[in-house]
């Protein structure tokens, strides 16, 4: 059999802004939607030693932002309590 070996260069880590959504499902506070803004930028030269130091994966209880939180965030980026409102 063929041994295979897989490697890798660096790794880029984009983190995006967000933004007011319109998505129907949130049952209570606004929803956010991710922004096509580019917000900040990692590029990490050792996959293995980013894998090592990273958090653990969230559980999924641990997914859901509360609407008191996505209130708070929109407020931060600029977004009036009306906008959020309508």
């Amino acid at each position: 059999s063929l041994a295979s070996n897989v490697s890798y260069g660096t790794v880029e880590i984009i983190r995006y802004g967000m933004h007011l959504g319109d998505n129907p499902s949130t049952s209570r506070g606004p929803s956010v939607e991710l922004d096509w803004e580019v917000m900040s930028t990692t590029t990490i030269d050792n996959l293995d030693e980013y894998e090592s130091t990273k958090p653990p994966p969230r559980e999924m209880n641990q997914m859901a932002m509360p609407s008191d939180l996505r209130t708070k965030l929109l407020i931060e980026s600029g977004f009036s309590m009306r906008e959020i409102r309508e």
